[in-house]
């Protein structure tokens, strides 16, 4: 019996070590290759932030308009996990007036602190929930069609 659910919880397991490739897209960049070789199948190519910001120029555009005119959305995304988590800070920073510099370094590197615990300690008057979930959106319709995949 041990042995079976052992085994099923295994199948279960989502490969790269249980995470989604739209969450890793920007964490190892050097890296090329899924675990999907591993388990016999073609590997797969998780694109890093930069290279979607090169393949995708509208969107790159889009941030820019809303980012200090001395910061690009390179430099801005560098140090984030994933792109949608940097589309969505920019997007908070800009709905609630923040500075993004500020923003993104409560946010990210050692010592950093979830979007809405920041944005609680930024702009107290806001709903950080509804603020997050409005983000959250936009972000998502400024990434529609993308591939994160090569």
């Amino acid at each position: 019996m041990l042995l079976l659910i052992s085994t099923f919880a295994y199948a279960q397991r989502v490969p790269g070590g249980g995470t989604n490739p739209s969450s890793s897209a920007g964490s190892n960049p050097g890296t090329s290759k899924d675990t999907a070789s591993d388990a016999g199948m073609n590997p797969v190519e998780v694109k890093s932030i930069d290279q979607l910001l090169r393949d995708y120029p509208k969107l790159t555009a889009n941030l820019q308009s809303m980012l200090p005119p001395d910061l690009t959305p390179h430099q801005a995304c560098s140090g984030f996990k994933t792109l949608e988590q940097c589309v969505t800070t920019i997007h908070l920073a800009q709905n609630l007036k923040l500075n993004f510099p500020d923003l993104k370094a409560k946010t990210t590197g050692k010592g950093s602190i979830s979007l809405p615990k920041a944005i609680e300690q930024m702009a107290t008057q806001a709903n950080a929930k509804e603020e997050m979930k409005k983000a959250k959106k936009q972000a998502s319709a400024d990434m529609k069609g993308l591939s994160l995949f090569g």
